[in-house]
């Protein structure tokens, strides 16, 4: 049997993965609605755990990465002619709802 973990009251936060689910799916379906008719990818780019003390005590640091990450993307691309459009979301967070630094 999974393990099950009840939440009795709402922190209302958007960052919340139990709160933040109805702002969460309405902000993916604004951008699936901008978005041109098209082939897309999904890419995940995921820290080592021996690195997630520091991001949890610097949490600005996940934007650098994330710009980092953005800006070799656009790099690789228009280096084989391509001018792609890119969506960063920074996640924190796991499936289990633990401690997991992520982009996706």
């Amino acid at each position: 049997m999974p393990h099950v973990r009840y939440v009795t009251n709402s922190c209302g936060s958007r960052a919340c993965p139990s709160c933040g689910k109805k702002a969460t799916d309405l902000w993916i379906a604004t951008q699936l609605n901008r978005l041109p008719d098209c082939d897309w990818v999904h890419l995940v780019f995921t820290l080592p755990d021996t690195l997630w003390p520091v991001f949890g005590s610097n949490r600005w640091l996940l934007n650098d990465v994330c710009r980092l990450a953005v800006k070799n993307l656009l790099y690789a691309a228009r280096k084989r002619g391509l001018e792609p459009g890119i969506f960063c979301a920074i996640h924190t967070y796991g499936r289990r709802l633990n401690w997991h630094p992520h982009q996706a």
